[in-house]
Order: C-alpha cells, then sequence, then structure tokens
C-alpha cells in the first residue's frame, strides 16, 4: 500500500520504482484475490502508467496487458478496480498506435463492452465508453 501513496503524482517516485522494484512483482499482486492487496497494486500499475511513455512500455513488456485483463475478468464485481483498469487501458492507448493494436490483440476490449453493457454503475460506464 506504501507504494501506490508513494506513486500518486510524483514523477521521481514512479522512476525509483521502475528502477529498484520489479514491476513483474507488483503485476503480480492485481489478480490478487485480497483486494486490500490487489487494490493498491493496481494503482502502484495505475500511477506508472500516467507517469511517462517509457513506464507504459516497461508495463506492457510485462505481461501487463494479460495480466490487466485477468484482472478485470477476476474482479468483475468490483466497481473501483474496474474503473481504474480502464484508467490505465486508457493511459496505454494514449501512447501510440503500437500501444492501441496491443490492447486490441489482448481481446479485452470484448471484456470492457460486456462490462458497459451490464454495469448500471455510472463511474465504470464512463470509464469504459472511451472504448466504445
Amino acid at each position: 500500500m506504501a507504494l501506490a501513496y508513494l506513486t500518486n503524482n510524483n514523477t521521481e517516485s514512479c522512476q525509483l520504482i521502475l528502477k529498484f522494484v520489479k514491476v513483474e512483482n507488483i503485476l503480480s499482486y492485481i489478480i490478487h484475490k485480497n483486494l486490500n492487496i490487489a487494490n493498491p497494486a493496481l494503482k502502484v500499475i495505475g500511477n506508472l502508467c500516467a507517469e511517462t511513455d517509457d513506464s507504459i512500455r516497461i508495463i506492457l513488456e510485462s505481461n501487463g496487458m494479460q495480466l490487466l485483463k485477468q484482472a478485470l475478468n477476476n474482479l468483475e464485481s468490483n466497481n473501483e478496480l474496474q474503473r481504474d483498469i480502464c484508467w490505465i487501458l486508457s493511459n496505454i492507448a494514449a501512447v501510440s498506435t503500437t500501444c492501441i493494436q496491443q490492447i486490441i490483440d489482448s481481446e479485452v476490449i470484448n471484456d470492457l463492452c460486456y462490462i458497459a453493457s451490464q454495469k448500471k454503475e455510472y463511474c465504470v460506464r464512463v470509464e469504459v465508453k472511451c472504448y466504445r
């Protein structure tokens, strides 16, 4: 949880985490069944994706897209985590056409459309709408 606070709006801290912490380890926690573990890990990944194109590249090279897709499906009932995953995906999509292609190739858009059609919660539907 400390890393989530440390990375919030702090470019220098994000750079230090990318340098000294294995992103694969953080990503592995976003699919954890315990939301007290998954949520802070997802916040860290989200904060890293909001920083630089290089941090997004590192996350994608660390199997980030597949783990985000898995987390989106594993945590189907948790609105906050779904919203955060959509936020992360929108940051990834904003980088380049290559990143957009990775999102398409991961087939996560089908999952997002399903969530948008099923969810009544406004906050999740708003985040998903950028893909529709």
